[in-house]
């Protein structure tokens, strides 16, 4: 996704507020970094005698890092993405009433941010502002990151390749924690969209499987019997005791030349008439005295 569109789902969209009629900011959702944090402020107080300190609660603040990364196949789109990343810049400057010769603040930089269940939830965008840097880097220390050159203008290039990061402190825009219920106010989904009753049966789902891979394995005796097994089973020690009654009177030998002759030939597999075909192997040539 070279160029993030109007309507494309899977795009960061980020809104400004605090400029009249701007239009939101969709970039590609290459998305390279990202961590959410959540931080329970405490204010402490140390009184004598007290071994520990008075503690008070002062809120719960959010903070996110997103980083993403818009890639160009070509000079134009390279050309729109630019256009767009000056704009996401601009808007880091606040809008001035200008009544006067002066100019008075009148709305700091502020934003919106959505991003599918990840930055928003239940189709409401995070309100936040831009805490730190913007980072921009094209990647000019990567060899394979070409940089596009106007074909229109002297003097002018195009970032092909370009990794952004930003830091977002989240502004609560409704009452978020429970109620003397134990109902959490903030959207039962909050902060990812996932439903709990949705959770409930994956984590069921999960139980059961893990149940399955517990289970002992089959136990061969109580299996059916296996012809195959059996008449292989059958063969195996009725081919042994041939072996040994050769063995003990034509000595070990030529117990294994005919065992391995035995072998060699498919036909012969040890049922009951072995002993002729071994006679008659021990009459062809192989060694039959006794050791």
């Amino acid at each position: 996704m070279p160029v993030a569109r109007e309507g494309d789902q899977r795009v960061i969209i980020i809104r400004p507020l605090h400029v009249k009629g701007a239009k939101d900011l969709r970039f590609p959702s290459i998305v390279t970094e990202f961590s959410d944090s959540w931080t329970p402020k405490w204010s402490t107080a140390n009184v004598y005698g007290r071994m520990d300190p008075i503690s008070l609660y002062n809120g719960t603040s959010r903070e996110l890092s997103l980083g993403f990364r818009i890639i160009a196949d070509d000079e134009n789109e390279a050309l729109e993405n630019m256009g767009k990343i000056e704009k996401l810049i601009q808007y880091q400057y606040p809008t001035y009433r200008k009544k006067t010769k002066i100019p008075v603040l009148k709305a700091p930089p502020y934003f919106k941010f959505d991003f599918m269940n990840i930055v928003g939830t239940g189709g409401k965008q995070l309100q936040g502002y831009i805490a730190g840097p913007i980072q921009i880097n094209p990647g000019f220390q990567e060899k394979t990151n070409a940089q596009y050159f106007s074909s229109t203008k002297t003097n002018t290039m195009y970032f092909s390749d370009i990794k952004i990061s930003l830091k977002i402190q989240v502004l609560h825009e409704e009452f978020v924690g429970f109620t003397n219920s134990s109902v959490f106010k903030g959207g039962a989904d909050y902060p990812y969209g996932i439903k709990q009753t949705e959770a409930k049966t994956a984590t069921q789902a999960n139980k059961k499987l893990a149940q399955e891979k517990q289970k002992p394995p089959e136990d061969k005796a109580t299996s059916p019997p296996n012809k195959d097994e059996e008449r292989i089973e059958n063969d195996y020690k009725i081919s042994n005791q041939t072996f040994l009654d050769i063995q003990e009177v034509y000595g070990s030998s030529a117990a294994y030349k005919v065992l391995y002759s035995f072998r060699e030939d498919a036909s012969v597999v040890g049922d009951a008439k072995n002993q002729a075909k071994l006679i008659k192997l021990l009459e062809a040539g192989i060694e039959t005295s006794p050791e």
